[in-house]
Parts: C-alpha cells; sequence; structure tokens
C-alpha cells in the first residue's frame, strides 16, 4: 500500500491571519494547501491534527476550511462559524454543535461509489453517499471566488490511499 504523509506546521494565530487577508470583506478562510494530496480514485483518508486556540475571527469570517483536495474538485473539510459545525466531502455533509477550539484529531475517509465518514477526536460524526470525481482532462479543475477564499493551517494533514477503520481512527 502507498501511503502519502503531508506535515505542516501551525500557526493558528488569529492576528497573523488577519496579517495575510487582503479582503476584510471575505467570508472564507482556507489553510495553505499540502503539497500532496489525495492520490487514489477508489478510496481514502484524511486525517487532520487541529489546535485551535480560539475562534477570534472577524465577524464577516463565516467559514474556516481546513482541507481542500486539488485531486477531488469541490472536497473540503471546514468548519461553519455561525452553524457551529464541522462540514466535509462531496456532497458536503454536516454535523453540527461541535466545538473545535482546542486539540483535536478530524478524519474523513471516502470510498468511490460508496461512503463518506467524518470522525472527531475518534467519534463518527456524520456519515453520507460520496460522489467523488478525480480530476482527469475532461473534468479540469474547480476555480474558487478568490474573494472567498484566505488561509489558517493545522497542525498536521495525513492522507491514505486507504480507509482507516474507525478502530484505527479511535487510536489516533
Amino acid at each position: 500500500m502507498k501511503k502519502t504523509v503531508v506535515a505542516i506546521l501551525i500557526i493558528f494565530l488569529a492576528l497573523t491571519v488577519m496579517a495575510v487577508l487582503n479582503d476584510n470583506k471575505s467570508s472564507t478562510l482556507l489553510l495553505p494547501q499540502p503539497k500532496e494530496d489525495f492520490t487514489n480514485p477508489e478510496q481514502g483518508s484524511a486525517i487532520i491534527l487541529l489546535s485551535v486556540p480560539n475562534l477570534d475571527v472577524p465577524e464577516n469570517i463565516k467559514y474556516v476550511v481546513f482541507f481542500k483536495s486539488r485531486f477531488f474538485p469541490g472536497l473540503s473539510i471546514q468548519y461553519n462559524i455561525p452553524e457551529l459545525a464541522l462540514e466535509a466531502g462531496i456532497p458536503l455533509m454536516s454535523a453540527p454543535k461541535t466545538d473545535i477550539v482546542g486539540q483535536h484529531v478530524v478524519a474523513y475517509t471516502y470510498e468511490k461509489k460508496g461512503i463518506q465518514n467524518l470522525f472527531f477526536d475518534g467519534s463518527k460524526i456524520a456519515s453520507g453517499s460520496f460522489i467523488g470525481k478525480s480530476i482527469t482532462p475532461v473534468t479540469g479543475m474547480a476555480v474558487l471566488n478568490t474573494e472567498e477564499v484566505k488561509y489558517i493551517e493545522p497542525d498536521q494533514v495525513k492522507t491514505y490511499d486507504r480507509i482507516l477503520t474507525e478502530e484505527e481512527i479511535k487510536n489516533l
């Protein structure tokens, strides 16, 4: 099995984030993308280690995006601030009322034409059908509205080309 591991150091201070914001009217914070991404169109997992000291962000910020796949355009793992909800996948699944302040492990798994799951600190908090399509010459790349995209980093992101079991996720 081929395993892709990407480690990213965290810089999650609101003042640092504000220094890179070009437009105070933006509603989304998006983290710098890992150099590597999912590689298996059939199945995979992403593990995100977070250390969030607080959610002191400007009022206009509505989303914090922790992971945005280039391999599956439209697949992201994010936090919806107004709803206090972790969201992930294609289509987007939502697990309301999740407090992300502190140190946490967020895990996401998918299986092509199957199921996708979202875990928070080892517990499954959302599940649904997965309909992701990887990038091909026909599908191309998704283009985001740059006025809605800003950056934050988690402690670490690891992606796997297989589905981690619930037991493996609980033991992270």
